[in-house]
C-alpha cells in the first residue's frame, strides 16, 4: 500500500512540475485509476478516457493522449458511451451531474468526477483536494452494478467508501 501512495504522489508531483494546476493532479490520478480497475472484458488495450471538463482543464486531460496507448477524448453532453472505459465529470451543476450518473449506471465504465461528494450521489469515485493532497471517496454499490472491480489495495486509500 505504501508503494501505491509513493508512486500516486511521484506521478503527481511530476505532473505538478509539467503541468500547472489542480487538473493536472486529478488527471494523472485518473490516469493511475486505470492499473487498479479491472474491467469485464479484461483487455488492457484500447482505453478511451471520456472527459466532460472545462476548456481551461482540457489541456491537462488531454496531454494523457497516447500514454501505454490511452485515448482521450472530450465528452459533450449528448455523446454515446458506448466506447469509454473512464468517465471523468468536471465542475458541472448538481443536476447535470445526476443526469450523467443516471446515464452510466449498469454501463462497464469506470465513472469519476471532481467533487468529493458525488460518490454519494451516484458516481463510482469522487475526488477532492485538501492542503494540497488529492483524496478520493468510493461508491462500491456503483462499482458492483457495472461490473467492473476495483483493487483492494486502492480501496485501502480510499477516505470514505459508501
Amino acid at each position: 500500500m505504501r508503494r501505491i501512495c509513493l508512486g500516486l504522489l511521484a506521478s503527481l508531483a511530476l505532473a505538478g512540475s509539467v503541468w500547472a494546476g489542480e487538473a493536472a493532479y486529478k488527471a494523472v490520478f485518473v490516469y493511475k485509476l486505470l492499473d487498479f480497475v479491472q474491467w469485464p472484458d479484461a483487455t488492457t488495450s484500447g482505453r478511451r478516457l471520456c472527459v466532460a471538463v472545462s476548456d481551461t482543464d482540457w489541456p491537462a486531460f488531454r496531454a494523457l493522449e497516447g500514454q501505454d496507448g490511452l485515448k482521450v477524448e472530450r465528452l459533450l453532453r449528448d455523446a454515446s458511451l458506448a466506447n469509454c472505459s473512464v468517465v471523468y465529470l468536471g465542475e458541472m451543476p448538481t443536476a447535470e451531474l445526476s443526469g450523467w450518473a443516471r446515464r452510466i449506471e449498469r454501463e462497464p465504465v469506470l465513472s469519476v468526477c471532481e467533487n468529493w461528494r458525488c460518490a454519494r450521489d451516484g458516481v463510482m469515485l469522487g475526488l477532492g483536494l485538501e492542503n494540497s493532497r488529492l483524496y478520493f471517496e468510493f461508491n462500491s454499490q456503483v462499482m458492483s452494478r457495472s461490473g467492473l472491480k476495483l483493487s483492494s489495495r486502492l480501496l485501502r486509500l480510499a477516505r470514505t467508501v459508501y
